[in-house]
Formats: structure tokens, C-alpha cells, sequence
């Protein structure tokens, strides 16, 4: 539905701008947080989230209110008892109006409308539960093989574990790591866990100030990270592909 592709869009538009800050400990310029978030929003829109656009122009009462609704989507009309419609106007989630009577209009409402708008699908739809806490536990120990042994603490020895544990409670702060049944950092035992966490996060920390301060550093970068995305999807790409062969020719050999 339309609101859970807009949580998907924003958790890879703001929540990505939202995890460069937090790691760079500054604010992206404005500038390419708006760039960013509109190429998001048309890639949004390529992949059937509908746009303000997709309103008419008549469709605008004297208060700012969409009154009218082209969408793809006819769920998105209530219809009262007494009959009267109510045609939703879409999430849009990295929308910016050129009506100066509608929100988001100017530049920095376009970045609060996007964080408001994620933080309240999360809000409502991504409460913790058993399977919640389940998967989050499966992905700290993804690429490990079994590990029945455990601390004192009743958490397992595996040092990646742990790592992984510790990273995860400072990007996510305790509250939620809490609710997601991450163990507890507190003890002498995690000290070497937080400083080595500490000292990736600082190394993290120069590395995106440089791309983003640094112009000269900066376009090393994309060179380097452009020739890895490449050699990484003709290496991909030739695997794939003798994957496929491989399958192929299983299916046509007779029973």
C-alpha cells in the first residue's frame, strides 16, 4: 500500500541524509538534502507513489485543503454515512509545493515534512514485538556459524556478536534497543566493545567530513567508490550468470 512504500522511500531518502549527520555530527547542507530527497521522491514516483501533482488545481479550497484526488488507488476515498466523500491527498513523503498555501512549501519545511512523516509510520507500525526481537537477534549473528556458548550475562561469546551489539545500540539509542531486547552494554565486560566502537565511529566520523568538506578528497572518493561498484557488479554479474547456466541446464536434463 501507499504507506508502506512511503515508509520504504524514506527509510532509504531522510533516514539515510539522518544517518550521514549523525555519523558526520553536522547537518548536510540544505541544498543537497533537497536534491536527495528529490531524486528519491521521483524514484518514488516511478514506482507507483503518488505525487501532489496528481491533484488539480481546482481541487484546492480557500484554506489550503485538497478537497480532490486523481490516484491510482480508489482505497484512498472514504465516503461518510451522510454520503459526503472524503478524498485523501496522497503521503508523498519528499513533496515540495510551489503553492505558498499548502505545506511543505519552503525549503526547510520540505526536510521537516520528510522526518515528521517516517517518524510517524514508525511511530504506529513499527512497534517492537517477539518477532521483531527474534529477527533483530538473527541478524547479529548472520555469517556466524551456531554458537551455543554464552557469558555470564546469558549472551553469546562471539565477539561479532557483541561488536555488532554495541554498534546497534548507539545508532539506535537505548530506548528502542531496549524494547528490542538488545543486551546491556553496562558492564566491564563491554569495555573493549564500546571503545572499538568508538574508535570506528570516529574513523567513520573524519572519513564523511572529508567527502563533505574536502572537495579534492571528496572526488577521490567517487572515483574509488565507483570503480568497487563496478568491479563489484561484473564479478556479481559473471557469478550470476553461470549460476543461471548452471540452473538452467539442471531443469533440461531428464528425469
Amino acid at each position: 500500500n501507499q504507506e508502506d512504500m512511503a515508509g520504504t522511500l524514506l527509510a532509504f531518502s531522510i533516514n539515510v541524509i539522518e544517518g550521514i549527520e549523525f555519523i558526520a555530527g553536522t547537518d548536510m547542507a540544505q541544498n543537497d538534502q533537497l536534491d536527495y530527497l528529490a531524486l528519491w521522491r521521483y524514484l518514488g514516483w516511478l514506482l507507483g507513489i503518488d505525487t501532489i501533482e496528481q491533484i488539480s488545481t481546482s481541487s484546492i479550497d480557500d484554506d489550503g485543503k485538497a478537497v480532490l484526488l486523481k490516484t491510482s488507488n480508489p482505497a484512498r476515498s472514504y465516503s461518510y454515512p451522510n454520503n459526503k466523500s472524503l478524498h485523501l491527498p496522497p503521503i508523498d513523503p519528499c513533496c515540495f509545493h510551489t503553492d505558498s498555501r499548502l505545506w511543505p512549501s519552503k525549503p526547510d519545511e520540505v526536510i521537516v515534512h520528510a522526518e515528521t512523516t517516517l517518524d510517524s509510520i514508525l511511530n504506529h507500525l513499527l512497534h517492537p514485538d517477539e518477532s521483531s526481537k527474534a529477527l533483530v537477534h538473527h541478524v547479529l549473528r548472520m555469517g556466524r556459524p551456531a554458537e551455543t556458548e554464552q557469558d555470564k550475562d546469558g549472551q553469546p561469546k562471539s565477539f561479532v556478536y557483541k561488536f555488532r551489539t554495541v554498534m546497534c545500540r548507539r545508532f539506535l539509542g537505548c530506548p528502542l534497543a531496549d524494547a528490542l531486547g538488545l543486551a546491556k552494554t553496562s558492564s566491564y565486560n563491554w569495555l573493549p566493545f564500546i571503545i572499538m566502537t568508538w574508535i570506528l565511529l570516529f574513523i567513520m566520523r573524519l572519513y564523511t567530513l572529508a567527502a563533505m568538506k574536502i572537495s579534492m578528497a571528496r572526488n577521490r572518493m567517487l572515483r574509488f567508490h565507483r570503480k568497487t561498484f563496478e568491479k563489484f557488479y561484473r564479478v556479481w554479474n559473471k557469478g550470476h550468470n553461470k549460476r543461471m547456466c548452471e540452473s538452467k541446464k539442471k531443469l533440461q536434463r531428464p528425469s
